[in-house]
């Protein structure tokens, strides 16, 4: 046991050995000179969260599905289809493309009168009014810049208002001129004024071609499973409703072009054949003639039924001949279609009785 100076023993240190219990009191008693840091902290954070949702716009994220369908199926109600129509494996990546180019969003908007846009400025933040708002744009006339224009507007009552910072008061259905655009504002009377937070309110009108470019950010479409033909749509919005109407119209524009293309070939494909009907027709009649004379000059028409089945062979290989002649004439009437300069943005005809045509399809990109 070691000593001290004196000579006396003491104990050695076995601090290894002795365990310590903080209880509850000890704890705060510890840490009681961090506890007004800890109380300020907590309701620094508490603000910052009330501000943020305060002040932030909500974000919703509507959704859909959408199912492409294989225009190849073998339906056999559908003769028109079977008849002009190449049946093809559809390509969802190229779908997407479709769905998703500016073309197709420009119609998208027009469609459903997106291009005029509402805003209510509340002291808080803005809103964009839809589908409902207290007045309408009534767009008589554009001016040397086109239809893009923006201003602000103050609502006194139902019947007046005043733009921007002007004194001066104009009453709804007035027609007025603004940097040479000529327009009216209609008043909703089934929209009151006591259902928005603010009388000030912001309409920006914009042509589709540059409204497109902010939808086009919202949207996102992608393929459900590697395995199935369904696409899955879904559209941020601040709006709910806005992003409905939206993803609604899109599927129909969709459905509609798909509907066009299909007439535009089905007319394309009428109009090759009657142009060369009888070019066809002649040849057919070469055709019947030559097996006419086939009968007659064998003399076919009284053999026996040996003789009947070598003369069925006969004319069957005949026949495959003759049937490889329709298609080549046929395939020369394409090529000199496909040759015309003047015929250089016309859809090709398809499905003209030639195996494995060309696919041509009418894509919309952006």
């Amino acid at each position: 046991m070691p000593e001290n100076s004196n000579g006396v023993p003491y104990p050695e240190n076995k601090s290894n050995e002795i365990s310590w219990k903080l209880g509850p009191r000890d704890f705060v008693l510890k840490n009681l000179k961090y506890i007004p840091w800890v109380i300020v902290c907590g309701a620094i954070s508490y603000l910052l969260a009330y501000l943020k949702i305060r002040y932030s716009t909500p974000i919703y994220r509507v959704q859909s599905s959408m199912l492409i369908k294989n225009q190849g199926s073998n339906n056999k109600t559908d003769r028109f289809d079977a008849l002009f129509m190449s049946p093809s494996t559809e390509n969802l990546s190229n779908e997407i493309q479709i769905l998703s180019s500016r073309p197709v969003l420009q119609r998208v908007l027009n469609d459903i009168h997106l291009t005029t846009r509402y805003y209510n400025i509340g002291k808080v933040r803005t809103s964009i009014l839809y589908p409902k708002t207290p007045f309408r744009l009534g767009l008589i006339s554009t001016g040397p810049y086109g239809n893009d224009f923006g201003l602000h507007i103050t609502v006194i009552n139902d019947q007046q208002f005043k733009i921007e910072k002007q004194t001066t008061i104009h009453e709804f259905g007035e027609i007025l001129n603004i940097k040479g655009n000529r327009f009216t504002l209609l008043r909703d009377m089934n929209v009151g004024l006591n259902n928005f937070s603010s009388p000030v309110y912001y309409i920006a009108n914009q042509s589709a071609s540059v409204v497109v470019n902010d939808y086009l950010s919202s949207l996102k479409i992608l393929q459900s499973s590697d395995q199935s033909t369904i696409l899955s749509l879904s559209f941020e919005t601040e709006n709910p409703e806005l992003g409905v109407d939206f993803l609604n119209a899109l599927m129909l524009v969709y459905d509609s072009l798909n509907i066009e293309d299909k007439n535009r070939i089905a007319i394309n494909s009428l109009n090759f054949i009657n142009r060369n009907l009888d070019t066809l027709d002649f040849q057919l009649n070469e055709m019947e003639g030559r097996v006419r004379n086939f009968r007659v000059s064998n003399e076919m028409f009284n053999a026996d039924d040996q003789s009947r089945i070598y003369f069925n062979s006969a004319e069957s290989g005949q026949t495959n001949i003759d049937a490889m002649d329709v298609k080549i004439t046929v395939a020369n009437l394409l090529q000199q279609y496909v040759s015309d300069p003047k015929k250089k943005h016309e859809l090709v005809p398809i499905m003209m009785g030639i195996e494995e045509p060309a696919q041509f399809k009418n894509h919309y990109r952006k």
